[in-house]
């Protein structure tokens, strides 16, 4: 069931879904996803071996992914993750990592629902 708080910023979406057209739902969606689900297992097994260089650069480059996007839940989420690894304890911050994945699909499935929305 997809969240009832809004994951995304609309206009930021409504851009990109304006200048890539069909290609949004056929190919860069489904590619944000798949990308995102992949950084997401390596961001906390860098974490996980204490390699905080790594974490930041990968927390940094999926932050500008989600911005690209206007996925702005998961930007500040990553963000904090990516601010964190200066600061915080790698274990800390491995557990700021365990909704990611979910917050990914539930992001997923507003832009699905705005598209189709856009649609009709």
């Amino acid at each position: 069931m997809p969240p009832h708080r809004s994951l995304i910023n609309l206009k930021t979406f409504a851009s990109v879904a304006a200048s890539t057209g069909s290609s949004l739902e056929t190919k860069y969606l489904p590619e944000f996803e798949a990308q995102l689900s992949k950084d997401f297992d390596l961001l906390r097994t860098h974490l996980l071996a204490n390699s905080m260089e790594t974490s930041e650069r990968l927390a940094h480059t999926c932050v500008g992914l989600c911005e690209i996007m206007g996925a702005d839940a998961l930007s500040k989420e990553l963000r904090r993750i990516e601010q964190g690894c200066r600061t915080d304890a790698p274990m800390s911050l491995y557990a700021l990592t365990d909704n990611l994945h979910l917050t990914l699909r539930d992001t997923c499935s507003q832009m699905q629902m705005i598209l189709n929305h856009m649609d009709s």
